[in-house]
């Protein structure tokens, strides 16, 4: 199915991510990261469009979403050697298991409504899409206090999302 093929690109987009931002061509790389966050959209879009939705896809569809960004918040820390993004990933990245888990318990318990993604989760992922595209081009210039800001707000609703997600 091709919403499952999109969803798939995304995990292997980090790969020319990467080798671009190592090469110092963090133009071409926040393109290529621009369109693994598409792919995000693209792929959902595509399923319902077409009624393809399906378990697999909607599994997959997260599974490349970590991956995607949780792979992106590994590397970044150390390749701009900054501790404050380390901490911001850490945060992001522990966030990130906890909902995987409480969503896994819901599934488990039969209440797989409470386990779908919500408004918060949703502009949670924006502002880290954000996040991490500012990263790839502002970390090492004097407009790295703009990423700072972003990586800020995405852990308060990270967070924010998580108590409401666990609540509800």
């Amino acid at each position: 199915m091709i919403p499952n093929a999109i969803s798939l690109s995304r995990i292997f987009l980090v790969i020319p991510i990467i080798y671009f931002i190592l090469t110092g061509k963090e133009n071409l790389a926040l393109l290529v990261f621009a369109i693994g966050c598409l792919t995000d959209f693209l792929d959902g879009f595509i399923a319902r469009k077409f009624n393809q939705e399906s378990t697999l896809g909607e599994n997959l569809d997260l599974l490349a979403d970590k991956l995607f960004i949780c792979i992106l918040l590994i590397f970044l820390p150390f390749h701009f050697d900054n501790f404050l993004l380390l901490f911001f990933s850490i945060f992001l990245i522990a966030r990130e298991l906890a909902i995987g888990s409480i969503r896994q318990y819901f599934l488990s318990i039969n209440l797989a409504e409470k386990s779908k993604v919500n408004f918060l989760g949703k502009l949670k992922t924006f502002f880290q899409m954000i996040s991490v595209g500012s990263a790839i081009i502002l970390m090492s210039t004097t407009y790295e206090y703009i990423s700072v800001t972003l990586f800020s707000i995405t852990i308060i609703l990270a967070w924010i999302s998580l108590f409401y997600y666990i609540r509800n």
